[in-house]
């Protein structure tokens, strides 16, 4: 019988040990493999179903305008969600008549001047009877005097939409402080230079959603934001959400809008702004429309 002498055995060991070490790196490598794999999968899948968010969300607003026979042509949307940085826009360059959407930005104006120093809320504006505008409010519908705070115009303003009192505010920054048309798209925070929307009532509704941003973001705009709270309850976007939104709507003629924030508490969660034209039952549609929006967040 052949005998293994000690060289032999220790080849022999040296063999096992190096095929040992060999399978143990393969099911290394493979579990390192597997682990990536499942990480990529796992991106994969929630990149997925982050799409499919977003999709879901379209899926929601274009359902409640086919229940309301609203057409992509007749409509603006512009929204932005604070907490998840979340964005949804259908026509959102779009510009139009903003009508009284643009009063939010005409009270910050005037927040800006009293924060800078140059006006206070107690400071008294001059009444000509060439501001008068028909429409609602106690600045228009009461007997006149020589002039308002400026604190009774905003609230009046953004409060029931008083054309006058809007009116008072507006010819006083073109007659004193600068242009006021121009000044009013800048408040957004945007580089807007489009000639019609600098040189007239005309904005889009992304202009109006990042005018909202800047109000919640600035400290200095919480009195506007708390009146906004207060006002319009039970109108279009406020219809069903009355208590948690700051709103403004706007009418004039086909063009019916409406631009809000939403909170829970005092902890804004998105701007929604609304451009319609020509679109029937539209205060019940806008309604529904945050309505679905605020039920799809959960």
């Amino acid at each position: 019988m052949r005998t293994i002498d000690k060289k032999q055995k220790n080849f022999i060991s040296f063999i096992i040990l190096a095929t040992v070490g060999v399978v143990l790196l393969v099911i290394a490598l493979f579990s390192l493999w597997t682990v990536e794999e499942t990480d990529e999968e796992v991106v994969m899948h929630s990149e997925s179903q982050e799409v499919a968010e977003k999709e879901a969300l379209e899926d929601i607003l274009l359902a409640v305008m086919d229940e309301y026979g609203v057409t992509p042509d007749q409509i603006a949307i512009s929204y932005y969600n604070f907490q998840e940085k979340e964005t949804y826009a259908l026509n959102e360059d779009w510009v139009m008549n903003a009508a009284s959407t643009t009063k939010v930005a005409t009270a910050m104006l005037f927040s800006d001047l009293i924060w800078q120093g140059v006006l206070d809320w107690d400071s008294e504006l001059p009444y000509s009877d060439s501001y008068y505008e028909e429409g609602e409010g106690a600045v228009t519908n009461s007997e006149k005097r020589a002039t308002y705070t400026i604190e009774e115009l905003v609230y009046e303003m953004l409060t029931y939409s008083d054309n006058t009192a809007t009116n008072v505010l507006a010819l006083y920054y073109m007659d004193t402080i600068g242009d006021y048309w121009y000044d009013v798209t800048q408040v957004s925070g945007l580089d807007v230079t489009d000639p019609e929307v600098t040189e007239g009532n005309f904005a889009t509704t992304d202009i109006m959603a990042h005018t909202l941003i800047q109000a919640v973001e600035n400290e200095r705009y919480a009195t506007i934001i708390g009146i906004m709270r207060e006002a319009q309850a039970d109108f279009r976007l406020k219809q069903f959400v009355s208590n948690d939104m700051a709103a403004k709507y706007g009418s004039f003629g086909p063009y019916q809008h409406d631009i809000g924030i939403y909170f829970e508490g005092e902890t804004p969660v998105y701007v929604i702004a609304v451009f319609t034209e020509n679109v029937m039952n539209v205060d019940e549609f806008i309604g529904q429309l945050n309505l679905r929006l605020l039920e799809w967040q959960g």
